[in-house]
């Protein structure tokens, strides 16, 4: 199984489906990425600078690449700059940073991770609000974007009246906003405007990230949902394939995470089917309007995304 890709605006073609690697260990990362490029088909890696395993991750992928088995343009590598690293100097000196990490030339996409900018004291080490504006950050990206070191770039949990203050004072740009969709939050006046501006939405927690509903209060459990269980067991699929490829018919690329080799391949395996139009009522009729990840350590900050 592979994954189709969708076009942005730059012309590039993302892979629709790819891996996140948020919470993937040091441990971890080296077979499971081998793994899911070389067996399950995958394309397109997720990653971030926080996550603090670029370097096992580019371990892994420069093995695969060294094997000849897979080229570098075959394997598309996101990363994205951290919220202490939002002035305009640093941006390009973060890229950079992941890039070591990864030890490759150039990233396929660079995202601002979170519109908020923090200073970090040396001191302390205590993060604090800084007078930074995305659109300062924004200038950095495009700093690298010109240089070569990301061949597209964007931005990630912006919401609509941030992307359209960017969208008036850029000079390049964003081709993806990645934020947070799954059937129980839509997240649809959001997409909706992305589309219209021609912005692709990534979905990251896809899936509602069910891994942390024991820890979340007041957490909806989508692997429970019989509207999704009833539609997948129509086509012989899982409740999360359903989830994912409702996404996928939406127009979205999807970065659904795990550890498990078996959910890497049934992840992916999401191309060989078609919900009809009814199936997509259903699914949006769920929607329940829950975020699953709301950052809350930053909700003092003026820039926040979410609703308070």
């Amino acid at each position: 199984m592979s994954s189709p890709c969708f076009t942005l605006s730059d012309g590039r073609n993302i892979p629709a489906l790819g891996l996140g690697t948020y919470k993937l260990t040091i441990e971890e990362a080296d077979d499971l990425i081998k793994f899911a490029l070389l067996e399950a088909g995958y394309r397109h890696i997720d990653g971030a600078w926080i996550y603090g395993n670029e370097r096992p991750i580019g371990q892994a992928v420069r093995s695969v690449i060294d094997s000849g088995k897979l080229k570098r343009d075959d394997i598309w590598i996101t990363s994205k700059c951290w919220n202490d690293k939002h002035r305009q100097s640093q941006v390009m000196d973060s890229c950079k940073e992941s890039l070591a990490n990864f030890g490759l030339d150039y990233l396929d996409l660079f995202l601002i991770h979170w519109p908020m900018g923090y200073d970090n004291d040396p001191e302390s080490g205590i993060n604090k609000i800084s007078d930074v504006d995305y659109l300062e950050t924004w200038k950095g990206m495009e700093d690298v974007y010109k240089a070569g070191l990301a061949k597209s770039i964007g931005v990630s949990n912006f919401t609509v009246s941030q992307l359209e203050r960017l969208l008036a004072n850029c000079s390049i740009k964003p081709t993806v906003n990645q934020i947070e969709v799954n059937p129980y939050f839509s997240n649809d006046d959001l997409v909706d405007y992305c589309k219209s501006q021609g912005i692709l939405v990534t979905c990251y927690s896809p899936l509602a990230n069910v891994s942390r509903v024991e820890i979340v209060a007041n957490h909806h459990d989508l692997s429970k949902d019989a509207h999704l269980i009833k539609i997948g067991a129509k086509y012989n699929k899982s409740w999360a394939q359903v989830a994912l490829r409702y996404n996928y018919q939406r127009g979205l690329s999807i970065i659904p995470k795990t550890k498990s080799k078996q959910r890497l391949i049934e992840n992916i395996s999401i191309f060989d089917f078609q919900l009809t139009q009814q199936d997509m009522e259903t699914i949006k009729s769920i929607n329940k309007n829950v975020r699953t990840i709301t950052f809350d350590a930053t909700k003092d900050h003026p820039l926040y995304p979410f609703e308070r």
